[in-house]
């Protein structure tokens, strides 16, 4: 609460200043101040949302990385659990998900029509919407199913959030440096609308202050600028997870994943069975395709067209060598499929990240095409200035 009349106050005596430095009308002032309050509740808002989404990303990472050490070690759920519990406080959203899981998993019922386990691990997801998560969270009940090791699948998991973590810290730190850009350009924008104001001759500034178009684009431009900083701070305080329904059902985004978690299943399944362990969870044309590869397989078990046949109309390398690997590993007596799943994890890593990179470089490519934004805004203001300066000297 004092955060937000702090920040009340400050917009209050920011938009006073100016309305007194630019003369501006009482009605364009009044309207500011109001703007003003409705300014600074928004920006209270944005700024908790970012701090939630932080919070969010913290305990998802934290809570995935100690539940897998956790599982390798101990090799049971609940276990695992109390392990994660002793790193949050109890008033944390993570650790009131992990209790209601716990009681799911001890009444053995969860009103959602899944198994006991995956209806403990829905209370967790159901609050953070990340890939990874639910993506852990299938592996490890089929597991629980199906038992067997799970040493190298955990320690692909752990290398995987690693590398997810280093990436999502170099992206915000990019984001916080170009909203501190943006917010320093709409400064300097507003400093060039005063300096170019501040300049006009005494015997004429009156006249041009009283002129309805100088009211009307001086308002304009002390609402859009503080606007677009909204805008930009709104962008930047998004979820820092790797949301699994942020792409729609794009082949290029989800295909890298589809067969990351293919990847995890052939730990424990031949490939049939870890095909049809990955369809959970898929949407769209990937999930076709997948169904419609199985029926043929089922249908021609020892035959390489199944595999050439999957997406044979899509320009995408990575792609089509996977499948071969996959091909690959469901023929009998390969002695090094270990080495080739390896290869197949590696391969699959890079295709990830770099998807990944790629979005986050057109995001603060957007961003950079935003920053230019103000100085438009100030050059025009500062156009129209001049303009009606000139009609005024014409006129004597």
């Amino acid at each position: 609460m004092k955060k937000r009349i702090i920040i009340s106050v400050f917009m209050l005596v920011f938009y006073a200043c100016f309305i007194g430095g630019f003369r501006l009308h009482w009605l364009y002032a009044a309207v500011l101040l109001i703007l003003s309050q409705a300014y600074a509740l928004f920006y209270y808002k944005i700024s908790r949302k970012g701090e939630c989404a932080k919070e969010d990303y913290y305990e998802v990472t934290v809570y995935m990385e100690q539940f897998l050490c956790s599982y390798k070690r101990l090799g049971h759920v609940r276990m695992a659990w109390e392990d994660c519990c002793n790193l949050f406080e109890e008033k944390s959203n993570i650790y009131q998900a992990i209790q209601r899981a716990i009681y799911i998993m001890e009444t053995g019922g969860n009103g959602q029509g899944k198994t006991i386990l995956s209806g403990a691990f829905c209370e967790i997801e159901s609050i953070y919407n990340s890939r990874r998560l639910e993506m852990m969270h299938r592996y490890i009940a089929q597991i629980e199913k199906t038992g067997g090791e799970v040493i190298t699948a955990i320690d692909m998991m752990l290398g995987d959030l690693q590398s997810w973590k280093q990436r999502t810290a170099v992206y915000q730190k990019k984001k916080s440096f170009l909203r501190k850009e943006f917010f320093l350009a709409a400064v300097f924008a507003l400093l060039m609308c005063c300096a170019t104001h501040m300049i006009l001759p005494c015997n004429i500034v009156h006249r041009v202050e009283n002129m309805t178009v100088y009211q009307v684009s001086t308002t304009v431009v002390l609402v859009s600028l503080p606007l677009f900083v909204l805008f930009v701070y709104n962008n930047c305080a998004k979820s820092w997870l790797d949301s699994s329904h942020r792409f729609g059902d794009t082949l290029e985004e989800e295909f890298p994943y589809w067969l990351w978690s293919v990847s995890l299943y052939l730990q424990q399944d031949s490939v049939y069975h870890a095909l049809q362990q990955s369809c959970h969870g898929l949407r769209g044309e990937l999930a076709e395709e997948v169904r419609r590869l199985l029926e043929n397989i089922y249908e021609q078990p020892n035959s390489l067209i199944p595999y050439v046949q999957f997406f044979r109309n899509r320009d995408l390398p990575e792609l089509h060598s996977g499948m071969k690997l996959l091909y690959s590993f469901s023929s009998n007596g390969n002695p090094d499929i270990q080495k080739q799943v390896y290869f197949l994890v590696e391969q699959n890593q890079r295709m990830i990240e770099q998807r990944e990179l790629n979005r986050q470089q057109i995001a603060l490519s957007a961003f950079q095409l935003v920053k230019q934004i103000p100085m438009l805004i100030a050059g025009g203001k500062i156009v129209l200035d001049a303009f009606i300066f000139v009609l005024q000297m014409a006129q004597g």
